[in-house]
């Protein structure tokens, strides 16, 4: 049995007995995993909110391989977020990062580039003051590029030739916009030149590029309802997080 050190996220935690918890982990290392804490008790008071979800911590735990369940040793924190959790809508909107984490990513597979795109967003949302959805759409198109299902925006899926900023089709099937003289490929939507140019925006740039792009209420329905639906295609057993449903 090896001890093992890591930082990672919680994702969530649970009871387990009457003195410890259950807290499972997407870690820089190793991905996600599960590691029970044993002693915990009476939450909060002994803990001091440290083994909270959404927290970033740095831990020791013992590995052992075949084991569902390692065994945590030590554990500090290294940020838990305050800004983000004093704010409904930010805190909405970083669980619903974190399901996505939960019910698509695999078990124990490590991807630092993911990693790094949920510590990237999660401070990027606590620091922010006004858009933002525009934190979660890129979240989601980053994902989708690390996954291997990135939408392609700039040219048509079908021909090839470069799209421009116009009114298009979006496929997803194939995974991107259609132009004009291939609209008879089957399954296309419509996608107004708004989504396209915010969409754009968001899967080119960084977050401090966007951060003032303001986007109208039918562009951000139509943006949430596509996104939703991409997820749902190329994804088995995709949800939309409940997380979303808090946000006034």
């Amino acid at each position: 049995m090896a001890l093992m050190e890591t930082e990672g996220f919680i994702l969530s935690t649970m009871p387990h007995g009457d003195t410890s918890k259950i807290v499972r982990f997407f870690t820089k290392d190793h991905g996600k995993f599960s590691v029970i804490a044993k002693g915990i008790k009476g939450g909060k008071k002994k803990t001091g909110g440290v083994l909270d979800s959404l927290n970033l911590l740095k831990f020791m735990y013992y590995h052992k391989e075949g084991r569902e369940l390692q065994l945590l040793s030590r554990f500090e924190i290294i940020d838990n977020f305050a800004g983000l959790r004093s704010h409904l809508d930010k805190l909405a909107l970083g669980m619903a990062v974190m399901e996505i984490i939960i019910n698509l990513v695999v078990e124990e597979e490590s991807n630092e580039k993911l990693f790094s795109l949920v510590k990237r967003s999660l401070k990027t949302l606590e620091l922010s003051e006004k858009n933002l959805y525009n934190i979660y759409w890129y979240f989601l198109l980053k994902f989708l590029k690390i996954s291997g299902y990135e939408i392609v925006l700039d040219t048509c899926r079908s021909c090839g030739e470069h799209a421009g900023e116009r009114q298009s089709l979006f496929s997803y099937n194939i995974g991107g916009i259609i132009c004009s003289e291939c609209s008879d490929v089957q399954g296309a939507e419509s996608i107004s030149v708004e989504t396209l140019r915010v969409m754009r925006n968001l899967q080119i740039n960084e977050p401090q590029r966007f951060m003032n792009l303001q986007v109208s209420v039918p562009a951000t329905y139509e943006i949430n309802n596509l996104l939703k639906k991409y997820y749902t295609f190329h994804f088995d057993g995709y949800r939309s997080p409940e997380s979303l449903n808090l946000i006034t």
